[in-house]
């Protein structure tokens, strides 16, 4: 990646950032830039990410990826190609090269500070149905008692686990949180 940056560099140099320049021109030498900043593990990564980003949407000039709807565009293809994670990955990519590209003059403002965060889908919690409580525990017609609970279930997930059995309550209804 330090040579491509290089020949980059040689070729656009950091002085020539333009609207036209490519994402990937700016990717490197947002790379370099930060290499020697941050922690190295934290340069791999973001390297890391800019191998499988770069295909996907380095082609794209500044000018072009500048615009949110573009942005919120191209984070959607990542999210298809690449899932959440990555997704989280090139969000913080793209926003230091915006800001990189913002500190050289070629724009004014970061898009990615234009964007609403996407609220995570929450899944639903699964539990047990009572045909499954039927056949984890045979005696589950009968009233369960809370100071001496079937013999499989005693001591699971400790303090609590025996009496969330019999109550079918999550263990942080025991301890008073909120359930999720």
């Amino acid at each position: 990646m330090a040579l491509k940056a290089e020949v980059l560099r040689m070729v656009f140099g950091a002085e020539s950032l333009s609207e036209d320049t490519p994402l990937s021109v700016l990717f490197g030498l947002w790379i370099e830039d930060r290499d020697g900043a941050i922690r190295k593990q934290s340069v791999r990564i973001y390297k890391s990410t800019i191998s499988w980003l770069d295909p996907l949407i380095g082609a794209i000039p500044i000018g072009e990826a500048r615009q949110p709807l573009r942005v919120k565009r191209m984070l959607k293809a990542v999210e298809e190609a690449r899932g959440e994670a990555a997704l989280q990955q090139a969000r913080v990519a793209l926003n230091g090269a915006f800001a990189m590209a913002i500190e050289n003059g070629v724009i004014e403002h970061n898009p990615m500070r234009s964007l609403r965060r996407q609220q995570k889908k929450r899944k639903v919690p699964k539990s047990l149905t009572v045909a499954q409580v039927d056949l984890v525990d045979p005696q589950s017609g009968a009233e369960h008692d809370l100071d001496d609970p079937p013999e499989h279930v005693q001591g699971l997930a400790g303090p609590f686990g025996d009496s969330s059995f019999a109550s079918h309550h999550r263990f942080t209804e025991h301890l008073g949180a909120p359930m999720a």
